[in-house]
Order: structure tokens, then sequence, then C-alpha cells
């Protein structure tokens, strides 16, 4: 669950204004500073608002990286990758030396990156792969 609970910012005008904040939200900075906010107004972020902040972060860093949809199955994460936004062969290779056991690449109709985790550690898999992802993509350019 990835909301925000009426048990924990009653006020519909304040929370309406808090998904508006996270649908603008311009950066991963930005993410962690309305998380402080939450925090600082509300008390300590409950579950499912953490899930919803998470959820956003993990948008955010995708589309930096040019990863338009993942997707979560009984085989693990599947990044697909926007048309012309692949990773170059030098961050395939560092995905390869530095990135999880088991990473696969597939590249027929569009660009897939496969990551083999289990349901409950997807969120942090798929942050952690998109930072060392991103990390990779500063290093090369």
């Amino acid at each position: 669950p990835a909301y925000l609970p009426d048990d924990y910012i009653g006020d519909p005008e304040t929370k309406m204004d808090l998904y508006r904040r996270l649908a603008r939200l311009p950066d991963e900075r930005a993410c962690s500073h309305l998380r402080d906010e939450i925090d600082d107004r509300f008390g300590p972020l409950p579950a499912p608002v953490n899930n919803l902040l998470d959820i956003y972060r993990i948008r955010l860093m995708a589309a930096l990286n040019g990863v338009e949809e993942i997707r979560l199955d009984r085989s693990g994460l599947s990044f697909f990758f926007a048309g012309g936004k692949e990773p170059s062969s030098p961050i395939i290779k560092g995905l390869m030396g530095t990135g999880p056991k088991g990473l696969m690449f597939k590249a027929v109709d569009q660009f897939v990156m496969k990551v083999p985790v289990d349901r409950e550690d997807a969120p942090k898999a798929a942050y952690s792969v998109l930072d060392l992802l991103d990390r990779l993509r500063r290093d090369v350019s």
C-alpha cells in the first residue's frame, strides 16, 4: 500500500496539496525534502507513506536514467528503457561487473535489463540498481 492515510493526515486539502506536490517533484533531493517536511509536520511516517515516497523516488531515478517502465514478476524486476535511452557499452560493462548477481539484458524490440529479486526486496533492489546505473552514467559522461 502506498498512500496518505486519513488517520495520519486528516485534512483533505492538505492531503491533496501533498499529492500534487509529489506529482511535481523535479528530482530526488526535492523528494527527500518533502519526506522530511511530512515527518516534521505529521510525525513518523507510517509504512504506506514511506512506500508512496519510495515509489516517487524510484520513478524520478528511472526517468533520469532512461527507464520508462519497471515491472515485477515471479522472475524479478524488468527495467524497460525508452528508445534512444539505452545504456552505453561502458555502462553495461560496469553493470555486469558491479551489478546484482543474475543480471541479464535483452534487446529484441526494446532494451530490457532483468534483475532476479524477491517481491519483498523489489523496491530496495529497484532503487539500488537505478542508483548504480546513475553513478555509472555520470562516471562515463
